[in-house]
């Protein structure tokens, strides 16, 4: 009972408790994404994930390049008999846990929140044409840990995922620098090293 936008919301979705039963448990679901500590997380670790990101590393050890047609070809056919739109929402699922990447005319693409990298896993030409290969996965107990002290830091939620800490780290960083941007001019206009400022200091 797919729709066809599945995939695009799993990369989309702000809030993962919000989406198409086949997210999750139980008798219609695929454990995609669980709980863990109160929020509503991706799992890579769902079997049909595991049968995926397997099949691509055995093909990496071969040095192959294994491509959207490649991936339908061989879960589609005899053996399996997935349907495409389920093939390609669990790749959108391990693209948002970073433990796929997503090549797509010359890019590479490994942060589910850029807008771009929707385009191979919605569109079916894009799709066959694109190639696919695993990463390491960071572990879920350590993205705990940077997302509970980046949220001490900055009293801002984030999402368990790497792409989403990255993000808000980047922009944590901007605005860092752009605060520190008066002193940092005063600090070049007064001709000073950047450690020469101390606490309690009148320059």
């Amino acid at each position: 009972h797919l729709t066809g936008d599945e995939a695009e919301a799993a990369l989309k979705a702000a809030n993962l408790g919000h989406l198409a039963p086949i997210f999750y448990g139980g008798e219609q679901g695929l454990d995609l994404v669980v709980q863990e500590g109160g929020r509503s997380v991706v799992n890579p670790q769902a079997p049909i994930a595991q049968e995926i990101v397997g099949y691509l590393k055995a093909r990496e050890q071969y040095g192959e390049r294994v491509t959207g047609r490649d991936l339908e070809q061989h879960f589609t056919g005899v053996g399996y008999g997935w349907d495409l739109e389920v093939l390609k929402l669990v790749l959108a699922v391990l693209l948002r846990a970073g433990a796929i990447e997503v090549t797509h005319q010359g890019r590479r693409f490994h942060n589910a929140q850029d807008p771009q990298c929707r385009t191979p896993l919605t569109s079916n030409p894009a799709f066959r044409n694109a190639g696919f290969a695993p990463r390491e996965v960071i572990d879920l107990r350590m993205l705990t840990t940077a997302v509970r002290q980046y949220e001490e830091l900055t009293g801002d939620e984030v999402d368990v995922e790497e792409s989403a800490i990255a993000e808000a780290l980047k922009r944590f960083a901007a605005g860092e620098a752009q605060r520190l941007a008066p002193v940092q001019a005063r600090l070049e206009a007064r001709a000073l090293p950047p450690n020469a400022v101390t606490v309690g200091s009148k320059w």
